[in-house]
Order: structure tokens, then sequence, then C-alpha cells
């Protein structure tokens, strides 16, 4: 049977194709494949196919995918959509899909994925919208591969038609999606897949990923990162720090606050600004530059008492005044 398959059932001509090609022995996928002396069942039929597009045979795939096309189920169809992608037809793959929609077939998730990937393998951003609002249409998007594909497709654009190259930011802003997403693992990957220098961006977003994902390990050996990157950045002791206070370290946290005194560096404080008149104006803790500050004080005073303030003393000042102030 593993000569000639016959006597065998179609799984297990089927399993018998499969493990030859993926061994790489083709010579043995097409003497099992030719010994069911035409009697071709569905599914060896496609394990021939998917056979062929490992070899790169595209031209005798199609051939066996024209020869009974009453045969084709959405299996065939997307072995070759796929198969054409692989070996870098893109053009093929979305003609062959165009008309596997014209014959109603109805796609499923790993066309998707084939034909998102082809789109951004030429480039073509156009049809790639279009597939992903079908994404979006038909609930698809909590396959992981299509969105990741849907990110390719967007990242290929960014650095073709607007001449955008990922810098550390690009990359910092996908660890720390990851870590958003509380999937570690996958941002520790992708940072030895970064193709640049790794600095304290994407250093201080995988510190805050590990911090979200709670391994204080992975944190700490980011904070000691970002103090060798950074030595004279006060915010770095701050988060290293931090890491040891979350982790219960207190004997190290006081190490860093002692190191981070020594060095005399600071923490630089943070600010919050407001929009009027067509000007920014910047608020820092204690600042007192302003030109307005003892009304902005005053006015802070005034709404600290209102806030203990009950909502009946609240209502009841609000009666007698018509106003708050």
């Amino acid at each position: 049977m593993v000569k000639t398959a016959n006597d065998g059932s179609a799984y297990a001509v089927s399993s018998l194709i499969d493990m030859y090609s993926k061994c790489g022995l083709f010579g043995e996928v097409c003497n099992v494949f030719s010994g069911c002396d035409g009697n071709v069942d569905l599914i060896p039929r496609n394990a021939m196919l998917s056979a062929y597009s490992r070899e790169g045979k595209m031209d005798m795939a199609l051939n066996l995918f024209r020869e009974n096309p009453e045969l084709n189920d959405i299996v065939s169809w997307n072995t070759l959509i796929s198969g054409y992608f692989q070996n870098g037809y893109f053009e093929k793959s979305l003609a062959l899909f165009v008309q596997m929609v014209q014959n109603g077939v109805r796609w499923d998730e790993r066309t998707l994925l084939s034909v998102l990937s082809a789109c951004s393998g030429l480039q073509c951003l156009a049809l790639g919208k279009s597939v992903h609002a079908w994404v979006l249409k038909n609930t698809f998007f909590s396959n992981q591969f299509i969105c990741n594909a849907i990110v390719d497709l967007y990242c290929n654009a960014m650095e073709e038609d607007h001449n955008i190259l990922p810098g550390a930011e690009h990359y910092a802003c996908m660890v720390d999606m990851y870590g958003r997403a509380n999937k570690l693992y996958k941002a520790i990957e992708f940072m030895r897949k970064i193709p640049v220098e790794i600095d304290a961006t994407i250093w201080g977003a995988f510190l805050q990923a590990s911090r979200l994902s709670g391994n204080i390990e992975l944190a700490k050996e980011a904070a000691e990162k970002l103090l060798k990157v950074e030595a004279h950045n006060g915010a770095r002791y701050v988060q290293l720090a931090n890491v040891y206070a979350a982790g219960g370290n207190w004997d190290d946290m006081g190490k860093i606050r002692n190191k981070m005194r020594g060095k005399k560096t600071r923490k630089l404080a943070g600010c919050s600004w407001i929009y009027v008149e067509n000007g920014v104006h910047v608020f820092t803790s204690g600042d007192a530059s302003h030109s307005k500050s003892d009304a902005v004080y005053s006015a802070l005073v005034c709404l600290k008492d209102i806030m203990h303030f009950s909502s009946a003393e609240l209502e009841q000042l609000y009666e007698d005044s018509g106003e708050f102030f």
C-alpha cells in the first residue's frame, strides 16, 4: 500500500502524500498519487495540490485543479490561492480569489489570510482595505493571524506609499501593544527580530509590558537596561525603584533611591497644560511662574473647600447665591 496506494483509504493516501511531501520526497509523492489509478478522491487530490504548491510546481497544481472542477471545494481553492502567494505569484493569487468569488464559493478565514498576504506583497492597498472591511463585517477580527496580516499590509503601505521607514518609536508601539494585550512572550519574540538598536524608548515599552504582565524579573532586567542607556535620567531610577517595590524588595529600592540622590539626578516634573485664547498655559507641581498664579491657587483653594461639602450643602450654597463662587 505504501508503494502503490492500493487498498488504502483516502485518508491513508492523503497522509502518505503529506508525509512524503514534507520530507522532500517528491518522487514518492508522485508514486503514491499515481497508484490511485485515476480514482482520485477529493482528500488525496487536495493533498496533492498542497504537495505541488510546496514544490513550487504551480503549473502542475493548476492542471490538477482544472481537470475536475466539480470536485473543487473550499480547501482546493484555498490551497491553490495560498500556493500562488507562497511562491511569489501575488497577482495570480488575487486573480484566483476573484474567480472564486465569481463562482459563488464562500471564502473562509484561511482565504482572507492568503489574500491579505498577497495584497501586502503586491502593495495593493485598495483591495487590502476591502478585505479588511470584510474581516470587520464578518467578525474574523479575533483571528490573530489575520490581524497580523492586516498590520503587515498597512506597515508595508507606510513604507512604500509614504516613504516612512519603521523607527524605534514604531517598534516601541508594537511592544506596548503586545504588553497591553497580555502577550509578553510575543513582545519578547518581536524584540528579538527588531532590526534597529534597542534604545530607551523600546526598553521603556518593554518595562511597562513586563509590569502589566506581573513579571517582576523581566521588569527589573528592562529597568536595569534603561539605567545603562540613560544613566542621568532620574525617571529611570524611579522606574527601577518602583519595580523593586512591586516585588517587595525594599532594601534594593532604598539603595536605588540613595544612588539617585548621590548622582544628584532628578525626575522631570510632570506638567499639565491648557489652551486658552490662542495660547498654551503650562502648569507644574508647585509652579508659581505664571503671571496669574495667585488667582489660580485661590481658585484651587475654593475648589478644595467645595469638594469637602456634602451634596446637601452644595445644593444649599447654590440656592443661596445662585453660583458656587
